[in-house]
């Protein structure tokens, strides 16, 4: 694990979020990439018109969350219900 700390990602950047720590980064106008694999820890980050991107594991998980989506978007709704306080 790599950790970032008050760090700035700008443009042209790639930056992949797995198995990574940021805090107190600003990520302004670059890629971010995120495979699904081990979990990030992203604390008080900002970010400014970026470019997610989604690959392997977490591309497919984001393709069915899609497709729920499309046909039962109050499905997907009340996944992510339970963030708020659901």
């Amino acid at each position: 694990m790599q950790v970032f700390a008050d760090q700035t990602f700008g443009q042209g950047e790639i930056v992949t979020l797995d198995g990574n720590a940021f805090k107190q980064c600003l990520f302004d106008h670059c890629t971010i990439v995120f495979r699904g694999e081990d979990l990030p820890t992203i604390l008080r980050c900002t970010f400014v018109n970026c470019d997610w991107q989604f690959r392997g594991e977490a591309e497919r998980t984001m393709a069915f969350v899609r497709s729920v989506h499309a046909d039962y978007p109050e499905v997907v709704a009340e996944w992510f219900h339970v963030f708020d306080g659901g």
